[in-house]
Order: C-alpha cells, then structure tokens, then sequence
C-alpha cells in the first residue's frame, strides 16, 4: 500500500499471498485495508488476533514504522508462512505467536480447517482440536481498545 514494498514467497500455496499477487493490496479487502490504515494512523500498538498468514501486522509495520505489532495466529500452517514473511521483510518489531486467543481461559473447541486454501467450500471437513486457553500475555492484559462509530460497513 502507498507504494510500500512488502515481500512474499509461497510457491503458490499461500491463497492470500496468490490473491495480492494477482489483484494487489488495492483489491485486497479494499473496504477494510482503507478503515485499517485509517486507524492505524497516530497509534504505537497493533494486537493481530487470528492474524493468518500476517498481512495487516506486516502492513502496519511498513506503514508506521514505529508501531509495536502483537500477532497471534493458532494454524500451523499460516504461521509458518507468516514467520516466512517476517523474515523475508526483515521486521523487527512484530512479535509473533503461535497461539490462539479467548476472552475466557480454559478448554474450548477449536476448529482448524483441513486445507489452507480458503474459504471452505460446502462440505470441506475440519479438524477439532481442543485448547486450554491460558491468560492473556503481560504485554496484552489489561490492553484497552477504543471503538468509533465513525467507521460502518453496511
């Protein structure tokens, strides 16, 4: 975005980085990414949660270069190429878990889909994992968030 360069290697197998190939950012969820960098503006914290392959967390990164970035993604599979792409970037400042966040501790249901090409068609099957969901990290307890009305999607 804003002409910011972002760098991604997933031979093909990452369906969001195949999207942004073929449509770039400005197709990408333009209606969120234009409300994401709205918002981002003038802050120093961003808390990615179910960040996925990353693309919000790496693009808060380029785009204000002093912002503190707390990413969670459970799926093995897209943090794996998120921690790729934190890489190929050379970000310092995201701080990538490999962890699923609730707002309550203890075990849930988790469904992970069998396949990361997403999204799940009719009749794609999924896995079940259950997960103890400990506390939120001392870095993220206690975070407040502001919520503006000024933004809606209808």
């Amino acid at each position: 975005p804003n002409r910011k360069e972002l760098l991604f290697d997933s031979k093909g197998e990452d369906s969001i980085v195949t999207d942004l190939f073929y449509g770039g950012f400005e197709n990408y969820e333009p209606e969120t990414l234009s409300i994401f960098l709205s918002l981002l503006k003038g802050t120093d914290t961003f808390i990615d949660v179910g960040a996925n392959s990353g693309i919000f967390s790496l693009v808060a990164t380029k785009m204000v270069s002093s912002v503190n970035v707390f990413s969670f993604e459970p799926e093995n599979k897209s943090f794996g190429y998120f921690k790729g792409y934190i890489r190929a970037n050379g970000v310092g400042n995201i701080q990538a878990e490999n962890k699923a966040v609730s707002d309550v501790n203890g075990d849930l249901t988790f469904y992970i889909p069998e396949s990361s090409k997403l999204p799940l068609g009719p009749g794609s099957s999924k896995a079940r994992a259950s997960s103890s969901f400990p506390s939120a990290p001392p870095y993220v307890r206690g975070a407040k968030a502001e919520i503006s009305d000024e933004y809606t999607c209808n």
